[in-house]
């Protein structure tokens, strides 16, 4: 009796544990780029003074944080499942326009890197009607991915 009882508890308890990951959201990252300068002309945003660097978060209910090499963000641009070439991200571009703080939402894609220059095609879609930025900062959507070790802790 005493057998079963141990064996219901341990089913049980794998049961829900199974359950439960298959319950739990598929982890999501957002990304974020910073510059000295963004101008948005003729349908085209250019992220001027850009490092090397780009931050990683996990989305909500995961805590993970870290950085990735632009190289990596545009390596992993159109891989996997609903992936930024085949469904453009939505961006938050902010920064400072005559000294007070502006935010336009754009889509953006076809993202081109020449030195410490950034160049992405984009879409508006809300905001402030700012051509340029100083010290922006970008966060761009989420998606479903699996970072490198090293990336996020």
């Amino acid at each position: 009796m005493r057998i079963q009882l141990v064996t219901a508890i341990v089913t049980a308890t794998f049961a829900t544990t199974i359950a439960n990951a298959d319950d739990a959201p598929e982890k999501s990252y957002l990304f974020v780029e910073v510059g000295e300068k963004a101008e948005l002309t003729d349908g085209q945003l250019i992220l001027l003074g850009v490092g090397d660097e780009v931050s990683v978060f996990s989305d909500r209910p995961y805590r993970d944080a870290g950085f990735i090499t632009r190289a990596e963000l545009f390596e992993i641009w159109g891989k996997g499942e609903n992936n930024f070439e085949e469904n453009p991200p939505n961006v938050a571009l902010t920064g400072s326009v005559g000294g007070k703080s502006q935010v336009v939402i754009l889509e953006i894609s076809n993202p081109k890197v020449s030195d410490d220059q950034v160049t992405y095609d984009y879409t508006y879609v809300e905001g402030s009607d700012a051509m340029a930025f100083d010290n922006p900062v970008m966060v761009i959507d989420s998606f479903s991915w699996r970072p490198p070790y090293s990336c996020c802790i």
